[in-house]
């Protein structure tokens, strides 16, 4: 058993009852070390959303930031599964798998250039910045910097002028390999790297 950002431990059923179960616990243990990443997501379809937070979560991702880019419908912005009540279920889910209890922090920043010119560059200068394009780029080292912030399209990948201000603001374009993935697979795929 857990507390919500706090230790983990054991607990024992003492009561139940029709709605309520009562239990005595002890939690003493800390929750998994985290992964020292910064996910900079290009805000995927709702429905996509909902399975990448999960799978973030219980990575260990604790703090992603989501991003509007050119090829992303502004109609996502407006989703249901935007809601805190969603955010925190998936969230819960992804925590329960990986018997965690630490919640990641999402940041919202549903205009690109703002963020891309005035407030990446404070974090690329603490930590060294990744973004995934597929196309003419280096490879993603071995064992890539940490802690570190990584960058992940969306589908059909950034814009050249996106790219360009992403560069500007300190992240190294990287590729791993001429395969085109989803954002769902990339997502998993390249966070591993920084496991």
């Amino acid at each position: 058993m857990g507390i919500v950002n706090g230790p983990m431990g054991k607990g024992k059923l003492i009561h139940r009852e029709k709605e309520n179960d009562i239990f005595a616990i002890s939690c003493t243990d800390s929750p998994p070390a985290p992964i020292p990443l910064t996910l900079v997501l290009a805000l995927p379809r709702p429905k996509v959303f909902r399975r990448i937070l999960q799978s973030v979560t219980a990575l260990g991702v604790k703090h992603i930031i989501l991003l509007h880019s050119f090829r992303v419908e502004k109609s996502y912005w407006q989703s249901p599964f935007l809601s805190p009540v969603s955010i925190s279920e998936q969230c819960t889910a992804g925590l329960q798998q990986a018997k965690d209890t630490i919640f990641p922090t999402i940041d919202m920043e549903p205009r690109f250039r703002p963020f891309v010119e005035d407030r990446l560059p404070l974090l690329t200068k603490k930590q060294k910045g990744y973004v995934a394009h597929p196309h003419n780029s280096p490879k993603l080292p071995t064992s890539p910097c940490t802690p570190a912030i990584l960058a992940i399209g969306p589908e059909g990948g950034f814009i050249p002028f996106e790219l360009d201000l992403l560069s500007k603001a300190g992240m190294q374009p990287f590729s791993m390999g001429d395969r085109i993935l989803s954002v769902e697979t990339a997502v998993s795929a390249f966070i591993s790297k920084f496991m």
